[in-house]
């Protein structure tokens, strides 16, 4: 099994927070695409765009309603497609890349030798990890 993190930074315009979660979340898919995966996890530690992906996108909110039928478009492009709520105390590895990501520090190199403090807290969080200098 190989693990991915994937973490790019993008400008979206949205008129709420819940649109901004639920556009990350399409970004991501479109991203996971570019690079012809087929079995993702997608984690976000907001329930509720978690929630609005998964259940039916004819009772979600109106103003999501594009996005969703985009991200049901783009489900087909996956084997494999697992929508994951992960609680923001439990999320400190996305929180950490998130930071980095704004510090314009996200390197494709991440892949094979990832920065140590974020080894540090993948690794304290039991996710697989290489190890900083391999």
């Amino acid at each position: 099994m190989c693990t991915l993190f994937l973490s790019f930074k993008c400008k979206v315009r949205a008129q709420s927070p819940l649109m901004a979660e639920v556009l990350a979340l399409k970004h991501g898919l479109l991203r996971a695409k570019e690079l012809n995966l087929v079995n993702v996890v997608v984690e976000s530690d907001s329930q509720v765009a978690i929630n609005s992906v998964l259940r039916d996108v004819s009772s979600s909110n109106w103003e999501l309603f594009p996005i969703l039928k985009d991200i049901r478009f783009l489900k087909a492009s996956f084997t494999n497609l697992n929508w994951a709520w992960v609680p923001r105390e439990a999320n400190q590895s996305a929180d950490a890349v998130a930071l980095l990501a704004r510090k314009g520090m996200c390197l494709e190199s991440w892949l094979v030798r990832p920065p140590s403090s974020l080894v540090h807290i993948l690794s304290r969080d039991g996710l697989p990890c290489p190890p900083p200098g391999a």
